[in-house]
């Protein structure tokens, strides 16, 4: 049963046969319950779910590997059909990595009946991925969303006495935007894309407050990402992850960190 209730006012209610509650605090748990059916079946695609995000990676080597691919569109695509769901071609994009400097000529996929044309950047839970996995439109418009903020942070910062109330405001209206997936792609960048984080900390510094750099605060994050991960067995890359005798950590199977 649904219904929306304002004031003790409460609004006609439905019932649900199908489907989550939305805006319910549990929907997005209930909706994963719901699409757990929804499940790889070749050895050579993934695939990863958000809620009611999903997406089908697949690693094609041959035309043996192209069929499988395409078999598990069609077939997450008949299976949604077949439980009361739908999948919205128009939200749908399709995106090719490729280490060829000519991207090869492939068939357009096809989700009810509808192609599905490849693209050269899609958003993703609020990252924008490129098909050569720089993430420069990313950085950028994060950047430029900071620089916004800091007009705020500069006002604050001539009537507030206490510099600590300015770097609070600093860390949840500038860093929030800059730190959002940011340890995961920054090594990704190019050089001149890592220049545009910094600015805002260098803002900072002319302000006359005192702060840590960039670069401190990225390898702080990271630690601490590394951190939980290694913590959590549950994580994805907790397996790629081990301690050394002399207490140093290591990717396991790579010999560089």
């Amino acid at each position: 049963m649904q219904y929306t209730s304002i004031n003790n006012v409460n609004s006609y209610k439905q019932i649900t046969n199908t489907s989550t509650p939305e805006g319910a605090v549990l929907s997005p748990i209930l909706f994963s319950i719901y699409t757990d059916f929804i499940r790889s079946s070749f050895s050579n695609t993934v695939i990863i779910k958000y809620a009611d995000d999903t997406v089908i990676l697949g690693l094609i080597s041959n035309q043996r590997d192209s069929e499988n691919y395409f078999s598990e569109v069609q077939s997450i695509s008949q299976l949604c059909c077949d439980n009361d769901l739908i999948l919205n071609a128009t939200k749908t994009h399709e995106m090719l990595f490729t280490s060829q400097r000519q991207s090869p000529v492939i068939t357009p996929m096809t989700v009810d009946n509808t192609a599905i044309a490849i693209s050269s950047q899609v958003k993703y839970l609020g990252v924008l991925i490129d098909d050569k996995l720089h993430f420069s439109e990313h950085i950028s418009k994060a950047c430029e969303k900071a620089s916004k903020k800091m007009y705020v942070v500069r006002r604050f910062s001539k009537y507030d006495t206490k510099v600590s109330l300015t770097k609070q405001l600093f860390s949840s209206f500038i860093e929030s935007y800059l730190f959002y997936c940011l340890i995961i792609i920054f090594n990704h960048a190019y050089s001149t894309d890592k220049k545009q984080p910094k600015r805002p900390y260098n803002a900072l510094c002319h302000m006359g407050i005192e702060n840590m750099e960039f670069d401190k605060t990225l390898q702080k994050r990271t630690k601490k990402y590394i951190m939980n991960a290694y913590h959590d067995k549950t994580h994805f890359i907790h397996n790629f992850i081990h301690m050394l005798p002399s207490g140093v950590y290591k990717p396991t199977n790579i010999d560089v960190l």
